[in-house]
C-alpha cells in the first residue's frame, strides 16, 4: 500500500550536496553542495583537473551568477504538489509503494524535493524532483567545462555527459545490478532515479518517465 504526505525537512547543506551533480560537477563541489538529493551517484575522480575549461567564458558566467539568481527570485518555486504530477503511478510495471516530499530549512533559494518509490519482484526503483529555483543559476557555469567524462571505479561504471541538450551523471554497478543516474532540467530542476535490480537502460527510462519536456515547460 502506498504511504503518502510524509513531510521531513533537510538541513540545507543536505540538499545543496546535490544540485551540481548533474554535470555542474568539480564547480558545484567547490561552491558547496548544492540540493536534492543525498541518493544521487558521485562525479567521477577523473574530472579533477582534466582539459577544456574557458576562462573567458568561466569570468563571464561567473558574473552573471548574480543576476540570474535575482532574476529567480522574481519567480516562485514550485510547491511540493505540483512537482508531484511529474512523478508516474508504476515504473516498468513495480508499484509504486510510497510517496514524500522534503522542504528546505533556511534556504530561499531553492524549493520541495518529491520523491516516490517503487518495488516488485525483487526490484526497486526511486524517483526525485527537485526545484533548485536561484540555485539552478549555477548551472551556467557548466557551459564552461568540458564535462564530458566516463570510467570505472570501484567496479562502478560512471559518466557525465550532456544529452539532449542537459547535463546528466551515472553511475552502475555491474555486479550489484545498481545504478543512478542525473539530469538537469532547465537548469533549474534536478531528477534523479536509483534503482536496484535494474538495467543501466531501464534506469534511464525510469528517470524519463518524468517527462524533461514538461518539467522544462513549468520552468518558463
Amino acid at each position: 500500500m502506498e504511504d503518502q504526505g510524509a513531510t521531513t525537512r533537510a538541513p540545507l547543506g543536505g540538499r545543496i550536496y546535490w544540485a551540481g551533480l548533474a554535470g555542474l560537477v568539480v564547480l558545484i563541489l567547490v561552491v558547496g553542495t548544492l540540493v536534492a538529493g543525498r541518493h544521487a551517484a558521485k562525479p567521477p575522480a577523473d574530472l579533477r583537473g582534466q582539459e577544456g575549461v574557458d576562462i573567458e567564458k568561466l569570468q563571464a558566467a561567473t558574473k552573471s551568477l548574480d543576476a540570474a539568481a535575482k532574476s529567480m527570485k522574481g519567480k516562485t518555486v514550485l510547491s511540493a504538489d505540483a512537482l508531484e504530477v511529474y512523478l508516474p503511478a508504476t515504473v516498468d510495471g513495480l508499484a509504486r509503494v510510497s510517496l514524500s516530499r522534503e522542504e528546505p530549512e533556511g534556504d530561499d533559494l531553492s524549493g520541495p524535493t518529491v520523491r516516490a518509490d517503487y518495488e516488485g519482484s525483487g526490484q526497486s526503483v526511486s524517483l526525485s524532483v527537485t526545484d533548485l529555483g536561484a540555485a539552478g543559476a549555477l548551472a551556467a557555469l557548466a557551459g564552461a567545462f568540458n564535462v564530458e567524462s566516463g570510467g570505472e571505479r570501484d567496479g562502478r561504471i560512471e559518466k557525465v555527459a550532456k544529452v539532449d541538450g542537459r547535463m546528466t551523471a551515472e553511475s552502475w554497478d555491474p555486479a550489484a545490478r545498481r545504478g543512478e543516474y542525473s539530469v538537469m532540467v532547465a537548469d533549474r530542476f534536478m531528477v534523479h532515479a536509483k534503482a536496484e535490480g535494474l538495467s543501466m537502460e531501464r534506469v534511464h527510462k525510469a528517470a524519463a518517465l518524468v517527462d524533461y519536456d514538461k518539467l522544462q515547460a513549468a520552468a518558463r
